[in-house]
């Protein structure tokens, strides 16, 4: 559960950026942005169709304005949830690289494997056999 708030969070800071900053540099004025911006973190929660749900409404109010800032609002929210399903991909894929890294210090969480046990001299092989007396 905790991820999905980082992730709505992502979400809602990356589209505030977009309702907030983009747009009105450009002169556009969404109605309810700030309403939207809260909305977006809320059903943010709802991992696939909060997201949708938010998307939509954007692109709805997006309408309001012109067709053209409704295409452009569709286009920045599929390049916004593109990266945060790439965020949330690096993240777990961090996780098995953290996990691996555990695991390759912790003697008891991996099988013993390597080139002395590939061979059956009495030595690891880093050294030459002790050469017996005669």
């Amino acid at each position: 559960m905790f991820a999905q708030v980082r992730i709505s969070a992502l979400n809602t800071i990356l589209t505030t950026l977009y309702l907030t900053l983009a747009l009105p540099l450009v002169g556009v004025h969404l109605p309810l942005a700030k309403t939207m911006l809260a909305v977006t973190f809320v059903v943010g929660l709802f991992p696939v169709v909060g997201n949708l749900v938010s998307n939509t409404i954007i692109v709805i109010l997006s309408l309001s304005v012109s067709l053209a800032v409704a295409v452009v609002s569709l286009v920045f929210l599929v390049i916004i949830h593109k990266l945060v399903v790439y965020s949330k991909r690096a993240v777990n894929a961090w996780g098995l690289v953290q996990a691996g890294l555990r695991a390759q210090h912790d003697p008891l969480s991996r099988p013993q494997m390597g080139w002395s046990s590939l061979h059956s001299t009495p030595h690891d092989g880093l050294l030459p056999p002790l050469a017996s007396g005669g």
